[in-house]
This record gives structure tokens, C-alpha cells and sequence, in this order.
């Protein structure tokens, strides 16, 4: 009987380690599938006798507080007779992040699935060494946000080993894996077989501008701008000739956040050795620029990139007369694609963080224009927000998450609130049943002072918005409309129907006191700080039935006028308008706010209204949605079984959508 153990290398336990395993057995070339289950804390590379056959394996763990992803990997197709090496490089990034939860040691796990009485698993007669090439970052060098549990990756050319993932090399210098104890392994907690596709990897291609810098020979220290066709994640690699101990330093243009210094994201450090070299970096990067800086003495001959994502297919389009139109929807949708990887993103390079504001607008945005490959990643994030959710009723907001603490309450009654817009469209009654509980005691801790209005909850971060003058009593009465009535609709679904009544009650007493909040001419507003109406504000009032019909003309003036929202709130002050019928309204808007975005050179859309801080935020993407949902017309209907078709044109002669 074999038993996979949890192995390691004991004394090599520090943040940012690459180590090797390699083990040969004799295995006979398969007639079917060889099934491995592979689980590694954080990130691996799988090669079987030379060959990649699995790219950044592993996923960041936290599906909840205490568990490690698996993967089940079909070697079959790279087996030969006889003896096979087996190989594995692990990147243990062994710090917490907003988008990781450590288990404070390093491990590897092996077994085989199938085919059964066969054995391959990790144990100590596997050979284990330290990759000496990667290297800790010096003392003093500028280092990644403390939000990105990634480390820069420095490697050391001159410190690389024999091809040792190739059969037939040597490994008598190497030494025995050691153990985890059964004791010891429950740090990594419960297997979670991995929810997600595997990531998709391309060929290396040339830059844009490659061939300008073939040939270039460096007589001082230059920096080199090459292009992308679009914001990318991506691998950097090279070939160059170099004397050895020549620092090149490669990092894209969203390295650094202009509004925030010192806020710096992911760079690779090579170290050359003497002669003709190749090397690509296997942390993946993003940009739209890749700069490679050289020091004098470096001979290019070729610098290329390795495109990696989320690997889902486009299902949706959006056509019109209009350029205008047709480039904000597509860099919308860029923008999602490119905040897709372990979990959805609110940006790629600065967080990689699952905050459920980013989500709950990443998965509209998925509805319309992706296939079911990124239902997946949806749905994994509400299980693992439902895993974290905590016995005093804190629902946290950034989960996996672990070096902070995040609830911001008005995100989580927008996630609410999503979590039946995804049953609409899907018909996925599982959300339904795992989600209900938690979204049911979070909206029912609100109590209610003298007023009927909702008493404020804070969370940890008293966060309504970015952006100026936001009226919180208003958005916080609203939102938890909102939630109550999707989580009242969620209690139909499972048939709980006294549930349903009394979240309907409490929602209607909540609408009746905000509609006291109204000036004399129907407009809401309670406490701003320039005591002018809150286009937000507004816009939730009138997306929770609290504002009444003979009041929709201010109101529309307030959204039309008013320009606090940022980004990720506009989506909402659009979505009123439209819902009010005054979708030429709301695309006078669009045209207006999202110009500077439309028009620039960049792929993406930023975080905020100026190119200041995340160059690709999930959140902007609203337009894709409005576009397609209120525009073409396309709304799915009966649990994703159905849809209405009603075009609202807004002058456009020619609109062609798929979804």
C-alpha cells in the first residue's frame, strides 16, 4: 500500500522559495488516462522527462480558511517505456496577501487517481534540492505592495543547474525529500480539487517593436519600451549575449501607481552569466508596455513574451454604427478578461484581490459576453465567501484574504443582491442554497432606529464610494433594500415563504422611511456635505422603489447634472436611468465620463476617471453591460432559460449583440 505523503525540504522554509523534485520510476506507456492528483502550496511547474506538461499549476489557497486546491493532471501523452523522470518545480510563496492565505510551510503532494494499483506518490524516496538560482532579494531593494503575496523573482543565471527535469541527469547530489508528519500537514487543511480551468499559455511572440532592438549592443545603461498589442498578462523572456553579474531588471508600465508612491507591483531581476543566454521569468506580469532595463555590455538578440489568461471563450458582442460604442465595449471586456486569474480581480498588478464590489460587476459582465468557463470562477468566489463568513455575522469582503481584514457592508449588500441576478441568468440553485443563510443574517443584524431608517453599520472600512459628497444614509437604506428583496426572492426559490414575508415587510417599512429623506420636489438627499443631492444616492432610491413616479423628472435631473460616481457606482446611476426610460440620458452621460478612457491609447479602463491609479480595474466595465442589457436589449429571463429581445436604440440605425 502506497500513501502520499505532504513532502518537503525542512530546512528551506522562507518566503519566496523555489525548490526542485525529481524522482525516476519505471512506468509503462498507458492505453488510457494517467491521472495524477497534484497539491502544492503555492504554485507549481510539472515536466515529465523534459517536457512542460503543466504551466503555473496550483491556485492561491483560501477556498476557505483552512484548505489547499488539487489538481488532477493526465500525464498520459508524455509517458514513454521504461524509466520516466518526473519533475516538479515549487514556488512557495510563503506570505499571506490579499489574495492568499499561507500555510506557513512549504509542501508538495503526489498521488496517482488512476489507473488504479498503480502508484506515484510523493514520499521520501523522492529527490529534493533548493533551486539555487532564485535568490531572496538583496537588503534595501524596493519590494512588492504587502497586498500581493508574490515576490519579485530574482534568478541568477550563473547559480542555474543541469537541465534536471530531463532524464538521465544526475541527481546523486540531491537529497531525500523529507516527510510533513501527518500532524504537521494539517496546516495545508482540507483538499479542494481545483474549480477553475487550467490557465492557457501561448507560444512566445516577438513584441510589436522586436525587431527594432534584434542586434542592439548596449554601451550604457538604456531602457528598452517594447509593446504589446494590448495589456496583457504575460511571462518576459530573452536571448542575449552578456558577460556574467549584469543586473537586467524587467517590469511593465503598471509597475508603479502614480498616485501612490512606493505602491509598487511585480518586477524579475536576471542576473547574466558569461556568454549566450536564455531565460524566461514564470511569474506572470501585466502591461501594455514591457520595459526591459540593460546595463551596458548586453548583446540582444531577441526579446519575446509568453501570453497567459483565464482560459474561458468570448460568447458576446456588441456592433453599432458608432466607433464610439464599439471601443468601450470591447475594452470593457478586455479589462474583465484581463482581471481573471485564481479568483476575479479588481486589478492585475497592484491587489490581484477578490473584492465582491469588482466581482459581483465582473459577473454581469461575464453573463453577456463569456462562455459557462467563467461561471466557475463566480461561483468558486461565493463558496469561498461563504467558507470565510464568520459566527458574529461579519461577512468579509476580500476573500481569500490573509493579512487583513476587509467588511465593507455596502459591497456586500451589492454581492447579495448579485447572487440572484446570477440565479436569473443561470437557473444555479446550489449559489441559492449555500449563499441564502449567510446573506439572511447579514441583512437581518440591520436594526432600525425611531426614524425606520437603518442604523449605520461601519464594517471595518466605512467605505460607500470613491469619489466626492456621497450620501451614505440614502446608499445604505437602498442597498439594503436591495439585498433584502434578493435575499426575499432567494427564500421563494428555496420555499421558504415565511422567510420571504417578513424580508418583504422589513424591506417595505425601510422604503417608507427613506421616502421622508425627500426634498419638497421628490429628490433624495440627507447628509452631503455641500447639501446638494448625491447622483448615487438617487440612483439606488430609485433602483429600490423608494422613489415614487410623479418624482422620476428630478430625479433624472440629479443623475443628469450630478457627477460624484466613480467608476465603479456609475454603473449604477446608468442602470437607473435606463430603468427609468431615459436610456438617451444615460448614454449623453457614458459618452461624456467614459470619454477620456474610450479615446485613450491604452486597452483597458482605468480605476478612476483619470489614468491615477489602476490602469485595468474590474469594476469600470459597467458600460458592456448597459450596452448590451439596455441597449441591444438583451435581457435573460426564467432562471437563464429564456429572454426578452427590446432594443432601445437611442438614434443608432445598426446594432448587432450577440450574448
Amino acid at each position: 500500500m502506497h500513501t502520499a505523503k505532504w513532502i518537503w525540504q525542512r530546512s528551506e522554509n522562507q518566503e519566496n522559495t523555489w525548490m526542485c523534485f525529481a524522482k525516476d520510476v519505471a512506468l509503462e506507456t498507458p492505453r488510457g488516462p494517467w491521472i495524477l492528483r497534484i497539491a502544492a502550496d503555492t504554485k507549481y511547474w510539472l515536466y515529465i522527462n523534459g517536457q512542460t506538461a503543466v504551466r503555473e499549476g496550483g491556485l492561491k489557497r483560501g477556498r476557505s480558511p483552512a484548505s489547499t486546491y488539487y489538481d488532477e493532471v493526465d500525464i498520459s501523452t508524455f509517458l514513454e517505456d521504461g524509466i520516466n523522470r518526473i519533475a516538479v518545480l515549487v514556488w512557495y510563496m510563503g506570505k499571506n496577501g490579499f489574495s492568499h492565505l499561507s500555510s506557513g510551510r512549504g509542501g508538495l503532494y503526489i498521488e496517482t487517481v488512476s489507473p488504479k494499483g498503480k502508484a506515484l506518490v510523493s514520499d521520501a524516496g523522492w529527490k529534493v534540492r533548493k533551486h539555487p538560482a532564485y535568490l531572496q532579494a538583496p537588503e534595501g531593494e524596493e519590494c512588492p505592495i504587502f497586498r500581493l503575496p508574490e515576490s519579485d523573482i530574482w534568478f541568477d543565471a550563473s547559480r542555474d543547474m543541469m537541465p534536471w527535469t530531463e532524464k538521465g541527469t544526475d541527481l546523486s547530489g540531491w537529497d531525500s525529500a523529507d516527510v510533513w508528519s501527518d500532524e504537521e500537514a494539517k496546516a495545508f487543511g482540507t483538499p479542494v480539487r481545483r474549480p477553475i480551468p487550467f490557465f492557457r499559455f501561448g507560444d512566445l511572440t516577438s513584441f510589436v517593436n522586436s525587431e527594432e532592438v534584434q542586434g542592439l549592443k548596449t554601451d550604457r545603461d538604456v531602457t528598452l519600451a517594447m509593446h504589446l498589442p494590448a495589456n496583457l498578462q504575460f511571462t518576459p523572456w530573452l536571448r542575449l549575449e552578456a558577460p556574467a553579474g549584469k543586473r537586467i531588471i524587467i517590469r511593465t508600465e503598471t509597475y508603479e501607481t502614480a498616485n501612490a508612491p512606493g505602491v509598487n507591483g511585480l518586477r524579475s531581476v536576471y542576473i547574466t552569466k558569461d556568454g549566450l543566454q536564455e531565460y524566461e521569468s514564470l511569474g506572470w506580469m501585466n502591461g501594455q508596455t514591457a520595459l526591459f532595463q540593460l546595463p551596458a555590455g548586453i548583446t540582444v538578440h531577441a526579446l519575446k513574451y509568453r501570453e497567459t489568461e483565464y482560459a474561458v471563450k468570448r460568447a458576446g458582442s456588441f456592433r453599432c454604427e458608432d466607433p464610439f460604442w464599439n471601443r468601450l465595449w470591447e475594452k470593457a471586456y478586455h479589462t474583465l478578461h484581463l482581471c481573471m486569474r485564481d479568483t476575479f480581480m479588481d486589478c492585475p498588478n497592484r491587489e490581484r484581490a477578490q473584492w465582491w464590489g469588482d466581482a459581483d460587476t465582473e459577473m454581469q459582465m461575464a453573463l453577456y459576453c463569456m462562455d459557462t468557463s467563467a461561471h466557475a470562477l463566480y461561483e468558486n468566489g461565493v463558496y469561498t465567501m461563504v467558507s470565510w463568513y464568520e459566527e458574529t455575522g461579519s461577512m468579509l469582503t476580500v476573500v481569500p484574504c490573509g493579512n487583513a481584514r476587509f467588511e465593507l457592508p455596502f459591497q456586500n449588500l451589492a454581492g447579495i443582491r448579485g447572487f440572484m441576478t446570477y440565479y436569473r441568468h443561470t437557473g444555479w440553485r446550489d449559489l441559492i442554497e449555500k449563499a441564502y443563510p449567510m446573506a439572511k443574517q447579514y441583512v437581518l443584524q440591520y436594526r432600525t432606529d425611531d426614524r425606520g431608517l437603518a442604523v449605520h453599520r461601519t464594517g471595518s472600512w466605512d467605505w460607500p464610494d470613491w469619489g466626492d459628497n456621497a450620501d451614505i444614509v440614502i446608499m445604505e437604506n437602498a442597498w439594503l433594500c436591495l439585498a433584502m428583496d434578493a435575499c426575499a426572492d432567494m427564500a421563494e426559490v428555496l420555499e421558504k415563504m415565511q422567510d420571504a414575508e417578513e424580508l418583504r415587510r422589513r424591506a417595505d417599512r425601510i422604503r417608507l422611511a427613506v421616502r421622508s429623506l425627500t426634498r419638497a420636489d421628490g429628490v433624495f438627499y440627507h447628509h452631503t456635505q455641500n447639501g446638494e443631492p448625491d447622483d448615487r444616492a438617487n440612483a439606488l432610491a430609485v433602483l429600490a422603489g423608494c422613489a415614487d413616479q410623479e418624482n422620476m423628472d428630478c430625479i433624472a435631473g440629479v443623475l443628469e447634472s450630478t457627477e460624484n460616481a466613480s467608476p465603479y457606482m456609475e454603473k449604477t446611476v446608468l442602470e437607473a436611468l435606463c430603468e427609468m426610460n431615459r436610456a438617451d440620458a444615460a448614454m449623453k452621460r457614458m459618452r461624456r465620463r467614459y470619454a477620456p478612457m474610450t479615446e485613450d491609447d491604452s486597452s483597458a479602463l482605468w480605476e478612476l476617471w483619470t489614468p491615477e491609479a489602476s490602469l485595468n480595474h474590474g469594476w469600470s466595465g459597467g458600460p458592456l453591460i448597459i450596452l448590451s442589457r439596455y441597449i441591444a436589449g438583451i435581457r435573460l429571463e426564467g432562471d437563464g432559460r429564456s429572454c426578452t429581445i427590446a432594443p432601445n436604440p437611442c438614434g443608432l440605425k445598426h446594432i448587432e449583440c450577440v450574448c
